[in-house]
């Protein structure tokens, strides 16, 4: 912001030394406000890092759904075997 963007009507009623003033304030808070924004490293960042929580939870759930299938085959064979008793024996 330059000293040409404030209008000129303000310029006259605050004076050239207030007006420079009001410009460095603005920048000022121009500047604080830039630096609560989220920048791309930023935004990299947690994407990693939920990546990496988002794969740890996959190899929990995987491990978990191997040792349910391993146990699901046991229990069919016996509902099967069981039903093949009661219609056939």
């Amino acid at each position: 912001m330059n000293l040409q963007s404030i209008p000129k009507p303000l310029r006259d009623k605050l004076g050239e030394e207030a007006s420079v003033a009001l410009i460095k304030v603005l920048k000022a808070s121009e500047l604080e406000a830039k630096k609560e924004f989220a920048t791309k490293d930023d935004l990299n960042e947690v994407k990693t890092d939920l990546s990496n929580k988002i794969f740890k939870v996959y190899i929990v759930l995987s491990s978990e759904i191997k040792h349910l299938t391993w146990m699901l085959g046991p229990m069919l064979a016996g509902i099967v075997f069981l039903v093949l008793k009661a219609f056939l024996i």
